[in-house]
């Protein structure tokens, strides 16, 4: 037979609304509007495997014995909007060993800083502090009210302040961010 075969043209079929959309899958008229194309496009984009994300970093504990601490007093001037000022900083270094080792380290370095209104971090996690590196020591920074930073150097100067308990993301590439941080007179084996 000599017929060739002729390709197929889909028949329209008119939509509420005006539109006109294609009701076969092999070729279009020469007026459609392609809608068919959309929700095929629609319908492969919504089986797509999820792209890689980074993953949500879990939260540890651990509690640090305190073993020594240092007391450091920073003042600079500086000019804001012409005006000069004065801004102290006061800075206690606690250092210690972990209750439990994170990734290998088992002592920890954690400096506080004194603040008169602290800020809380929000960028992955609301934050009082952030982990800044993992060699050698856990090294950890955390700032505190000024009645609070004055508490806890009290405790440190009357020879009372035995643990540091940080609650914080699982390092990578050696920082995290600290949720929670508390300082503590009750020695380990009270808890």
């Amino acid at each position: 037979s000599g017929l060739a075969s002729t390709p197929q043209v889909a028949s329209q079929t008119s939509r509420p609304g005006g539109g006109r959309r294609c009701s076969a899958t092999t070729r279009c008229a020469p007026t459609c509007t392609g809608l068919h194309r959309k929700q095929e496009l629609r319908l492969l984009t919504a089986y797509r495997k999820p792209t890689a994300r980074s993953k949500r970093r879990e939260l540890m504990s651990r509690a640090g014995v305190v073993h020594g601490w240092d007391a450091s007093v920073f003042v600079r001037a500086e000019s804001q909007h012409g005006a000069p000022e004065r801004k102290p900083m006061l800075v206690l270094e606690l250092r210690g060993e972990l209750s439990e080792p994170v990734k290998k380290v088992g002592s920890f370095k954690v400096r506080v800083f004194a603040e008169a209104q602290p800020a809380v971090g929000a960028s992955e996690i609301p934050s009082v502090g952030s982990v800044l590196s993992m060699e050698g020591s856990l090294d950890a920074v955390v700032q505190l009210a000024d009645r609070e930073f004055q508490l806890v150097a009290a405790m440190a100067t009357a020879g009372r302040l035995t643990l540091v308990h940080l609650c914080f993301q699982e390092p990578r590439y050696g920082s995290a961010l600290i949720a929670s941080c508390s300082f503590d007179t009750r020695e380990p084996d009270e808890q």
